[in-house]
């Protein structure tokens, strides 16, 4: 059994030239199918499905049919885009879309399921592999005779789905209809193929042509087809036990991933454990530094009292003996002054004696005429006069009063008593 892969460009609306149906003839009896034809026929719409007997829904692969159905909208924005730009309208026979099939014998699909299913991811993986993003939607039909694939291709930003087919890539820098565009398309489509059948036909036990191409035998053809059926069975069996021996890797290299994931996570919280007391050494470090920083202030602001307050005491021992030599001074003064009010007193203990003393003196002088004239001439000095007078109109009591008066130490006995200036001017005369 062999591959089957086919792709196509489709435009909007059909060219006037058929497609011919009967090759050696050359009879143009059916139009080619338009982009909303092989959509409505993928999407299995009863006007478009009348081949299959009991058409049934896609299964879908890729997309969905909404990515199907904005394609016809997606299309119609290009066109705008180009008029736009050339002021020329597209023409409506431009292919716009390439679409294509990739089948599977029924007979190895129900065989085995799983071969038919690494198929299937295989050519997915291809499609994907191959267009790209411009791989829109891929679908599968299982109402017909063997199940088979739809994928549809459209480009995201150019119009012209040619570009996308290999055979017309490939002659399109060639004159169109000459040999050797013919020749480079059949070359690109062959490479098409043998790279299909190398990355998804040849794993699924398919072969690369069919017996009319290799022209053989029947009976050859199905040796080939045992030897391919055969070979497949091998390479399921060597993909089973390579399976078992992956899955045992598998097994230990699980054992080995929750090995390491444990580790990490116990590096994960010792890790974190290491960043706490990192950030805690760092915290502390951080108060420990502002601690010291504020006792080095509170020192320096102490020191800077401290000067301060030892300014201020020797200004203060200044002070105090400034105030010890006053206090000296003072104490001599007192002592001077005590001595002073000492004699004074003494002096004022004696004066009343002193007066009565004098005034028996001067009585005893007015009664001698020798010494009458040296009296009167005392008596014409104020000082004296008024001494005398004091003393004559004075009796006892006003002389102790007096003599009990403060004296007036501050002026250093400028006045003085009757009774001394009687005595002073007695002296003065020897008396």
């Amino acid at each position: 059994m062999y591959q089957f892969i086919h792709i196509e460009t489709y435009a909007r609306s059909s060219s006037k030239k058929t497609k011919p149906t009967n090759k050696k003839t050359s009879v143009n009896s059916r139009p080619k199918s338009t982009m909303s034809d092989v959509i409505a026929e993928s999407l299995r719409v009863d006007t478009h499905c009348s081949h299959i007997e009991k058409p049934w829904s896609p299964t879908w692969l890729v997309g969905d049919a909404s990515d199907l159905l904005c394609l016809d909208y997606e299309v119609e924005k290009k066109i705008e885009a180009e008029k736009a730009r050339t002021g020329r309208t597209p023409r409506k026979d431009t292919h716009v879309l390439l679409a294509g099939v990739a089948s599977y014998p029924s007979e190895l699909a129900k065989a085995d399921q799983a071969g038919f299913d690494r198929w299937q991811k295989n050519t997915i993986d291809w499609l994907r592999d191959k267009y790209g993003t411009n791989l829109r939607a891929v679908l599968r039909h299982d109402d017909e005779a063997h199940p088979h694939i739809h994928f549809f291709v459209c480009d995201r930003t150019r119009m012209n789905a040619k570009e996308l087919h290999d055979g017309y890539a490939a002659a399109a820098h060639l004159p169109s209809l000459s040999k050797e565009a013919t020749r480079a398309y059949a070359d690109a489509m062959r490479e098409f193929q043998s790279d299909y059948y190398a990355k998804v036909g040849h794993a699924a036990g398919l072969l690369r042509d069919g017996p009319k191409r290799k022209r053989m035998s029947r009976d050859s053809y199905k040796a080939i087809q045992r030897e391919a059926r055969e070979r497949v069975a091998l390479d399921a069996q060597s993909e089973q036990a390579r399976s078992e021996l992956l899955n045992d890797a598998s097994v230990e290299a699980q054992k080995a991933a929750d090995l390491r994931r444990e580790h990490e996570r116990q590096m994960a919280i010792e890790r974190a454990e290491l960043n706490q007391l990192r950030d805690q050494n760092q915290r502390d470090r951080a108060a420990l530094d502002d601690g010291w920083q504020r006792a080095r202030e509170t020192m320096a602001k102490a020191e800077k009292a401290f000067a301060s307050v030892e300014a201020q005491r020797k200004n203060l021992d200044v002070l105090f003996e400034s105030v010890d030599r006053r206090k000296a001074e003072l104490e001599k003064e007192i002592a001077a002054t005590k001595q002073e009010r000492a004699m004074v007193e003494a002096e004022k203990a004696s004066l009343p004696k002193f007066d009565y003393q004098t005034k028996g003196i001067l009585q005893t002088l007015e009664a001698e005429p020798k010494w009458k004239a040296l009296v009167l001439e005392a008596t014409n000095s104020d000082r004296i006069r008024e001494a005398l007078l004091s003393i004559a109109n004075e009796d006892e009591n006003d002389i102790t009063q007096d003599a009990q008066k403060p004296i007036d130490h501050t002026k250093g006995f400028d006045k003085q008593t009757p009774a001394q200036a009687v005595y002073q001017s007695t002296d003065s005369y020897g008396l």
